[in-house]
């Protein structure tokens, strides 16, 4: 059983990071990979392999990063892979994340050896041979991840799946139809449980995501157990509408406190 991962830095968000693409088909711009939309995307202009997104961080200032996150991509449906460089020339040619697989379509979430702070970044989408559709992808995210120290409160499922759904019937009590809207991923996070977390972590780490991220609805993502493959797929997810994360202190100190984290989807799947 692995720790729970937050992934909410994003370097291609950094102020005057420039973002290009080895092709663009027209209307599917590069930059829509930095902004939080999933249904917006960058696409290659060709079905040459490989394909690739630059990050030069020259106006923002090197950064590192030990995360990959993709979102709404069609790697897995091209049979194709995802690799990343990060380098201090460009182009860079030191791979900082071999060449693998990914196993989701929706969100993939992919940790490599963090190699310092870097200018130059590249993900790679690559084939043995040309892809039979461009690759596209509506959402891009380089950082560092936030590995919490406690586990998830036992109240949570862990396969934060449902379906949410319009049934229909007649007036005489029978099924008319069904309307799928989607695959909702709906919960509340409780760290530590009723024993919360340490005031150091809140401090160092979480205050930050909770500031310049979560509290401004901005969407990030959740990976509750690495180890376990039925819990591994990363969400993609958001702070609800009225949401809040308040921390409370435990034992009428200040040492170790609990933070209730409600989140929700920020990209719906299909049911």
């Amino acid at each position: 059983m692995a720790l729970p991962v937050v992934l909410w830095r994003n370097i291609l968000r950094n102020s005057g990071a420039v973002i290009t693409a080895s092709s663009t088909a027209s209307g599917f711009a590069a930059t829509n990979v930095k902004d939080w939309r999933s249904f917006t995307f960058w696409k290659a202009g060709s079905t040459t392999s490989p394909q690739y997104i630059d990050i030069d961080l020259g106006g923002a200032g090197s950064t590192d990063a030990d995360s990959l996150v993709v979102v709404n991509h069609n790697m897995v449906a091209e049979g194709g892979n995802l690799k990343v460089y990060a380098d201090a020339v460009t182009p860079g040619t030191t791979q900082v994340q071999a060449s693998y697989a990914p196993s989701s379509d929706i969100t993939e979430l992919k940790t490599f050896t963090a190699p310092g702070a870097k200018r130059y970044w590249r993900v790679e989408f690559n084939k043995g041979a040309p892809f039979t559709n461009a690759p596209y992808a509506a959402v891009i995210m380089l950082g560092l991840k936030m590995t919490m120290p406690e586990y998830v409160a036992p109240d949570l499922d862990p396969y934060l799946h449902d379906i949410e759904a319009i049934g229909n019937r007649t007036d005489g009590g029978h099924v008319a139809g069904v309307v799928l809207r989607g695959v909702p991923r709906r919960g509340t996070l409780r760290f530590g449980g009723d024993a919360g977390v340490l005031r150091s972590f809140i401090t160092s780490d979480f205050n930050p995501f909770l500031t310049q991220r979560y509290r401004r609805y901005e969407p990030w993502v959740f990976q509750l157990d690495s180890a376990d493959s039925e819990f591994s797929p990363a969400r993609y997810v958001k702070r609800p509408n009225g949401g809040m994360a308040a921390w409370v202190p435990i034992g009428g100190t200040y040492a170790r406190m609990k933070c209730d984290v409600p989140f929700e989807e920020a990209l719906m799947e299909a049911a």
